[in-house]
Order: C-alpha cells, then structure tokens, then sequence
C-alpha cells in the first residue's frame, strides 16, 4: 500500500511540474527586461506645497527595438504611449501633460497606410506634478508598446511610487 500511495505521489508530482514548467514556457515575454527605466523627481528635498517638481522616466531600449511617441497616428495603428495618473495618490496632482524628448522617427506603415511615430535606443517622458499637501504619495503607471524590426509588438507598463514630505 505504502508503494502505490508513493507512486500516486510521484506520478502527481511530475504531471504538476510539467503543467507549471510548460505555462511557463508559453508566457515568456521576449521583450521582458529589454525596455530598461529609470525614473526620479528633479526635486526631492526642502519641497514646499503648492511647489510643482517634474517627473522624469527614462528609457534605455535595446538595439533592435522601439517604443511608441505619445503622439498617436492619424489612423488606428499602434497604442501611443501614455500615463495614468493613480486615484489613490495623496497630496499631489499633475500638472499639464505628459512631454516627450529624444530622437522621433517617422515612418510610413504599409500595413496600416499612416505614419508612426516611434523612439529607438533613448526616450525621456516627463510629467509636472503639484504638491498640494505635506505629505504626498505619488502613484503611477507609465503603458507603452514595444516592438522590434519584424513587427511583434506587445504592450509594456513601468510602474511609478514616491513618498514625499513637504513643508
């Protein structure tokens, strides 16, 4: 009886390993990690409320690789990028809308017959952010698409938290 119950034991351990090992096989990103962030306030010392800081998220993206601007194309193409201020912040609000800067490549998509509008290698996105309290607590996701050469996008988000204190 032992043998039977350590073969139903063993027999159910490797039908579960190979489920988990498999799913994870079919869920690889592979542009996970390829997209590299770095964000910072340009201030976060001696704030005051009511100061307005900037918000900067910066891209390193490798070779072989581009993101989309925040400007969307004329016709329906590809997710332009954008930033989703959090509902449950605290102390702060922005401050008009989300800037762009690096090097903008413009090309013509045959498939979807409009100009895109993309980034290579560098991106920076900065967003104004008023402080409204003493205590600020900022949250927000940067969503953006991604693709490589051959056309295989996949949508990407790059999370934002800081704690804040002003005086």
């Amino acid at each position: 009886m032992k043998i039977l119950y350590l073969v139903c034991c063993c027999t159910l351990l490797l039908v579960c390993s190979t489920i988990f090992s498999a799913q994870a096989q079919f869920n690889t990103d592979p542009f996970s990690g390829r997209v590299k962030w770095a964000h910072s306030f340009d201030k976060t010392k001696d704030l005051a409320k009511n100061e307005v800081i900037t918000l900067t998220m910066t891209a390193e993206i490798d070779k072989g690789l581009h993101v989309f601007s925040l400007q969307p194309p004329k016709k329906q193409a590809n997710l332009p990028t954008t930033f989703e201020f959090d509902a449950a912040s605290k102390g702060c609000k922005l401050e008009g809308k989300l800037t762009e800067e690096g090097k903008t490549v413009k090309e013509y998509d045959d498939v979807f017959k409009t100009d895109i509008y993309y980034f290579k290698d560098k991106v920076v996105f900065k967003q104004q952010v008023k402080l409204t309290d003493s205590r600020i607590l900022f949250m927000g996701t940067l969503k953006y698409q991604v693709c490589d050469e051959q056309g295989m996008c996949t949508s990407q988000t790059h999370r934002v938290e800081y704690k804040l204190e002003a005086q």
